[in-house]
């Protein structure tokens, strides 16, 4: 109870900090997959490596999906059904998560290697980039089913109240990816495949450490009954069915920019964007985090009407979500060709286009981090319809006609310039929702004060 009651009588920032860290390293920690083999691969292997695994990630996108489903829907159900005091329940949630994510695994790794090829040309990749790309995922799919079980039982980790281990979990393996590239890459000289095989080691040390937690006496909860109850399921799918729409429709979105930057720049404009958009991501995963940790106690401090405390803790929210924003944006403005170099030093070519895209593709970040907050604020007071909104015009909506219509008259410059675009599009539609919700927190304040 008194872990509870802090959360509308404790200092805000005091309280944001302790919320949000293990959620900052923890994201953090699963971003640098991305960059640190994309950093390894361009040193050691070169810049159409780069442009292969860049060519594969709206299939591995697509099938984070899944994890994304029965990781957030578990983890919700299992939270919801030990404030109930159902452990029973909560256990069956935990076995039915497990079931759904390793048959679904399963089945998408066997779809995959019978149609890879097909799916790959599909994307747009041909010669090298093709062939590259087949050896990545080859062993890549190998990983799925450690990948998508690990997630969902961290995910449940933290839904049972651990999140320090959820963090652990991730630090665990960005560490041993982060050892073994350099060694499968440049050590045994393994190129492209060994980057894949040090992603598959990392994350099946990841799902060793989590199954360790949940059948020892670690867990509150007991992995006994691996098993589908359909009641449970149904309860899991709908709650995570959100997020997986999401991130399906971020894989399609990725698909046709991939086929746009192929189409416009070639394989150089392709392993461009992949190194940008996961610096630029990196950047972002602490508002992500911070996103995640302030989320709870903003639902508890409008459900006890703390509304006072409610609007300090949105604008806090939002101040240390910009200064992250603007840091990266000052970082990559400032320095846009040593942030290519970390990937490329030799690439001549894929500096210039890199350095030149980038100093585009960020003018709008100094205002995606008070985007970013004000969907989980929408999220975390039960309107999660325009938390969604605020995500499908600056995720999608906005950037399909963009990514279709800017480069027949700009080429390749109106292919970076989307994102931008659609930001500050999206910018606008999100402060009229905030000017809205202020107004709104005031007169209830004010309604509350006269009662």
């Amino acid at each position: 109870m008194k872990n509870i009651n802090r959360l509308e009588t404790e200092n805000i920032d005091s309280l944001i900090w302790k919320f949000s860290v293990p959620a900052i390293v923890g994201m953090v920690a699963n971003a640098s997959y991305n960059v640190v083999d994309r950093i390894f691969v361009g040193q050691g292997v070169g810049s159409n490596a780069i442009s292969a695994i860049t060519m594969t990630f709206p299939l591995l996108m697509f099938t984070f999906s899944f994890a994304m489903l029965f990781g957030i829907g578990g983890g919700a159900v299992v939270s919801l059904k030990l404030g109930e005091k159902q452990k029973n329940m909560a256990e069956k949630a935990l076995g039915s998560a497990v079931f759904l994510s390793a048959s679904v695994s399963l089945f998408l790794t066997l779809l995959y290697f019978l149609s890879l090829d097909k799916i790959l040309v599909f994307f747009g990749a041909k010669g090298e980039i093709l062939a590259l790309s087949r050896d990545y995922l080859n062993i890549i799919l190998v990983g799925i089913i450690f990948q998508i079980t690990s997630f969902v039982l961290n995910a449940i980790i933290r839904g049972e109240g651990n999140p320090r281990i959820a963090m652990f979990t991730m630090i665990i393996g960005a560490v041993s990816n982060t050892i073994l590239d350099p060694i499968f890459i440049f050590g045994f000289g393994w190129g492209i495949k060994g980057a894949a095989l040090a992603t598959v080691l990392a994350q099946v040390i990841s799902a060793i450490w989590v199954l360790v937690y949940f059948l020892t006496d670690k867990s509150f909860l007991k992995l006994n009954n691996i098993r589908l109850d359909k009641t449970i399921s149904k309860q899991i799918i709908g709650i995570g069915f959100s997020p997986f729409i999401m991130h399906v429709a971020s894989s399609g979105i990725f698909i046709i920019l991939n086929s746009s930057f192929l189409y416009y720049g070639g394989p150089t404009a392709v392993a461009a964007m992949g190194i940008i958009n996961s610096t630029v991501m990196f950047i972002l995963m602490p508002v992500f985090g911070l996103n995640q940790g302030i989320q709870p106690i903003i639902g508890y401090n409008y459900g006890a009407k703390q509304l006072a405390r409610v609007k300090k803790l949105l604008t806090r929210g939002i101040m240390y979500a910009s200064i992250v924003c603007f840091s990266g944006f000052l970082l990559f403005i400032l320095f846009p060709k040593d942030v290519i170099r970390l990937f490329s030093s030799n690439d001549m070519e894929l500096l210039e286009v890199g350095r030149h895209g980038l100093t585009i593709y960020v003018l709008s970040l100094p205002i995606i981090g008070f985007q970013v907050i004000l969907g989980a604020y929408f999220q975390a007071i039960g309107k999660p319809s325009k938390s969604i909104i605020l995500t499908l015009t600056r995720q999608i909506i906005f950037i399909i006609p963009l990514v279709i219509i800017l480069p027949k008259f700009y080429g390749l410059d109106g292919l970076w310039a989307f994102a931008p675009i659609s930001d500050f599009l999206a910018a606008i539609l999100a402060l009229t929702f905030l000017f809205s919700e202020i107004r709104n927190l005031n007169n209830k304040e004010i309604f509350n004060t006269n009662k």
